[in-house]
């Protein structure tokens, strides 16, 4: 694994807050700017981990719907929305104004 430097410049104040919260941690100011930047990216990858499950629901519905719509039972789509209503309704939530779920 290759190991890479990373530099910036910062005033005295922070240079001295850093090396307190490094100092409290029992770690080396190397050690708590690394962990700090790990922490940082991993919370952004939580955000496109969520844009992921976004994008797999939203395919997962299509999918379903599609499955739904060729099934032997034509009147299975119809059911299945009718029970998703109702379950919207249930959780206090509103149907969606605009969808193409009612054709």
């Amino acid at each position: 694994m290759y190991r890479f430097s990373l530099q910036c410049y910062v005033s005295e104040d922070i240079a001295i807050a850093v090396r307190h919260a490094a100092d409290e941690r029992h770690m080396s100011v190397s050690q708590w700017l690394k962990n700090i930047i790990i922490e940082t990216l991993d919370d952004d990858q939580n955000l496109s981990a969520d844009e992921q499950l976004l994008r797999q629901t939203i395919f997962a519905s299509i999918a379903l719907d599609a499955i739904l719509s060729e099934h032997p039972n034509d009147k299975l789509r119809d059911r299945a929305f009718a029970a998703y209503h109702r379950q919207l309704e249930r959780h206090g939530l509103t149907r969606p104004s605009s969808s193409n779920e009612d054709q």
